[in-house]
C-alpha cells in the first residue's frame, strides 16, 4: 500500500509555493480558530519562562486533568508529540519480527504499514462490512488471529468513513483482546466531533488495552502537537516515557499548559466546533444527494467518504489537483480504489466549490 497521501500533501505544498491557491479537502487540519482562551494560556506560560525541558510523561496537572476525564489513574496517562508518534512508538515498543498485525481497512493506519513490514511483520487485513454501516466483520477477525498475532488497531469513530464501531462489536474487540492478550489500540482522535454522543464502555482494565487521543481535531490545535496515551500496562507505559525521552525528550511545557485550558473549556469549544462542521456537513450532502452520488453518512464529522466509480478514485484525485482542488483516495486507507475521503475543513463555499466539480466529473 503506498502512501499517496503524503504524495498529494507534497504536491499541494508544491501548487502553493508556485503562487496557486489549493481548496484543501485531503487533509484534516481544521480551519476553525483555536480559541482565545487557549492561545491566551499557551502566551502567558511563555511569558512566565516555562521554555524549559519537563517530564518525558508530560505535565503532571494535564495528566491528572485526562486521568480525571477518563476515570483512570495519572500513572496511566502519557501525553507525545501527537498521537502519531505515540503510535509509532507502540508498534516500536510491542512488535518483534515474525509477530502478526490485524488492521481493519479502510483504517488511518496506512502510513505505518511501511514501518510494520521493516520489523518483519505480517499485516492482516480484515474489511469492515459497507452494507452493515462499515462495521468490523468479528468472526472474520477471529479467523486471522493465531498464536502469533500481537496487536488488532482500530479508529473510533473510523477514519476515513466517519461511523462507529457498535458497542457489540467494540464489547467482542476488548474481550478477545483481553482472553487471547493481544493489544488493541483504540484511536479516538474524532471523538470529540461525533455528531450525537455514543456510549462506549472502554475497558481501561485491561493491561492490552491502549487508548490514543489528540487535541488536534475537536480544539483544532493540529500545530501544539498534543497528543497523549492511556494504557494500565505498567511496563508499556515505561517503555513509551522512554520512547519520547530518545525522540523528542520532552513535549513543550506552554502546549502543555494550552491542552490543559483546552479541557477545562471542553465543553463550550467543542459544540461550537461540531455545530459547524455539522452545517458544512448538511449543505455538502444536498449537493451530494442532488447529483445522486452515493457516499457514507458520517456520524462524525468533519470529512465525508464517497463512492467515485470502480478503480477511479486515484484517477479523480489527479484529475482534480490540475483543478486545484485536492482529495483523499481511498488507496491511502486500504487496497480500494473505489472512493474519496472529502475533508470539510474549509469554508461552505469552498466545499460547494468543490463537490460541484467532483459532482461534474462523476456523471
Amino acid at each position: 500500500m503506498k502512501d499517496v497521501l503524503a504524495e498529494i500533501c507534497e504536491k499541494v505544498i508544491q501548487l502553493e509555493k508556485s503562487g496557486q491557491r489549493i481548496i484543501k479537502l485531503h487533509t484534516v487540519d481544521p480551519d476553525l480558530p483555536v480559541d482565545k482562551k487557549i492561545i491566551t494560556s499557551a502566551i502567558q506560560s511563555l511569558k512566565n519562562g516555562e521554555t524549559h525541558y519537563s517530564s518525558s510523561a508530560g505535565l503532571l496537572e494535564l495528566r491528572k486533568s485526562l486521568a480525571r476525564k477518563y476515570n483512570t489513574s495519572s500513572d496511566n496517562v502519557v501525553i507525545g508529540n501527537g498521537s502519531r508518534s505515540l503510535l509509532y512508538g507502540l508498534v516500536q515498543s510491542i512488535l518483534d519480527n515474525g509477530d502478526e498485525v490485524i488492521i481493519p481497512e479502510p483504517e488511518w493506519a496506512h502510513f505505518l504499514v511501511p514501518f510494520i513490514k521493516q520489523k518483519s511483520v505480517t499485516v492482516f487485513r480484515v474489511p469492515r462490512d459497507e452494507t452493515k454501516s462499515w462495521d468490523i466483520d468479528i468472526n472474520y477477525l477471529k479467523n486471522k488471529i493465531t498464536s502469533r498475532t500481537k496487536l488488532i488497531l482500530v479508529s473510533d469513530p473510523n477514519n476515513p468513513t466517519g461511523t462507529f464501531l457498535s458497542s457489540q462489536r467494540l464489547q467482542k474487540l476488548q474481550k478477545i483482546s483481553r482472553k487471547r492478550h493481544i493489544y488493541l489500540i483504540y484511536d479516538s482522535a474524532y471523538s470529540t466531533l461525533e455528531l450525537a454522543k455514543q456510549k462506549k464502555i472502554l475497558d481501561l482494565k485491561n493491561p492490552f488495552f491502549i487508548l490514543l487521543g489528540t487535541f488536534s481535531k475537536g480544539f483544532a490545535m493540529p500545530g501544539f502537537r498534543v497528543g497523549y496515551l492511556i494504557s494500565e500496562n505498567k511496563h508499556l507505559i515505561d517503555q513509551i516515557i522512554n520512547f519520547n525521552y530518545v525522540t523528542i525528550q520532552c513535549l513543550p511545557e506552554f502546549t502543555q499548559k494550552a491542552a490543559i485550558t483546552a479541557l477545562k473549556n471542553e465543553e463550550n469549544i467543542l459544540q461550537k466546533a461540531r455545530n459547524i462542521y455539522s452545517k458544512r456537513l448538511d449543505s455538502a450532502l444536498k449537493i451530494l444527494a442532488k447529483n445522486h452520488i452515493r457516499f457514507v453518512r458520517p456520524k462524525a464529522a468533519p470529512f465525508i467518504y464517497l463512492y467515485v466509480g470502480k478503480n477511479k478514485a486515484e484517477e479523480l484525485a489527479y484529475i482534480l489537483i490540475k483543478n486545484n482542488i485536492s482529495v483523499c483516495p481511498s488507496t491511502a486507507f486500504s487496497n480500494c480504489d473505489d472512493y474519496i475521503r472529502v475533508s470539510l475543513t474549509v469554508g461552505t463555499k469552498a466545499i460547494t466549490k468543490a463537490l460541484t466539480l467532483i459532482c461534474k466529473n462523476l456523471k
